[in-house]
């Protein structure tokens, strides 16, 4: 998984767990007598084995700390509040709370998982998700005449790093808009490579972002949001927050 949903992991256990913390010593205790105090035949037996494989000795600790950590999160009150904040990332729909055009409005939005390897929740009632052999396409439902469609693309390039990708995306931006930057890593909404480009500064200028994701395994999620210049507080919001809940996961 990425690091942003492993942090999002970490950030669950220890929002559960921050109220007991004074109970380590409780649960220290507890591995000992389960890891050291063994019924007397047991002990006597492993004396006899003094070679006995250190691995199966670690195996046989770890094995006893993970038990008791699933009983202490399944029976107690802050280990339920840690899974049920798990839980809570992956729920069918959810509200968020986003800010547009300077007003703040909540949003439910739908979970939507992807072949491949990713979750994201989209807003229904605004975009049509239109799936394809090779991308997922978040298009806007209301289409405006004479201005440049407004869609997130997701696509995935499997043999290619985002430090790749990006230099043949900057260059082929660079060859139809005037005016490109690279801002290069960025850590919101997402972590991965920022490339943005814009025919102008008017109000139907189009406007072209592209967020180069690592994929965790030798590729890059090629995530592409297109709206127009006067979208930018409107779609440009949405597709943020939508982009916010991008979580890279495995079968």
């Amino acid at each position: 998984m990425n690091d942003k949903f492993d942090d999002n992991i970490k950030k669950a256990l220890e929002y559960g767990t921050s109220h007991v913390l004074d109970q380590k010593d409780q649960v220290w205790e507890a591995i000992k007598v389960r890891t050291y105090y063994l019924p007397k035949g047991v002990s006597r037996m492993n004396k006899k084995r003094k070679k006995r494989n250190p691995f199966i000795k670690i195996m046989a600790a770890s094995t006893v700390a993970a038990a008791l950590l699933l009983t202490f999160l399944i029976e107690t009150e802050p280990g339920k509040a840690a899974i049920d904040k798990i839980k809570e990332m992956f729920e069918p729909q959810k509200n968020i709370v986003q800010e547009l055009e300077g007003n703040k409005e909540e949003t439910q939005v739908e979970l939507n998982h992807s072949k491949m390897g990713y979750i994201i929740y989209v807003d229904k009632e605004m975009y049509d998700m239109v799936k394809t052999d090779d991308a997922d396409k978040i298009v806007a439902k209301h289409k405006a005449e004479g201005l440049p469609e407004v869609f997130m693309e997701i696509t995935q390039i499997v043999d290619k790093d985002p430090n790749t990708v990006a230099a043949d995306i900057e260059n082929q931006l660079k060859a139809e808009f005037p005016i490109v930057e690279n801002r290069g890593q960025v850590s919101d909404p997402i972590k991965g490579i920022l490339i943005r480009a814009t025919t102008g500064h008017e109000w139907n200028d189009k406007v072209v972002v592209y967020y180069l994701v690592d994929n965790t395994q030798g590729g890059t999620f090629l995530i592409k949001q297109q709206y127009f210049m006067e979208a930018s507080e409107g779609h440009g919001a949405r597709f943020y927050h939508m982009l916010k809940e991008f979580e890279i996961v495995k079968e």
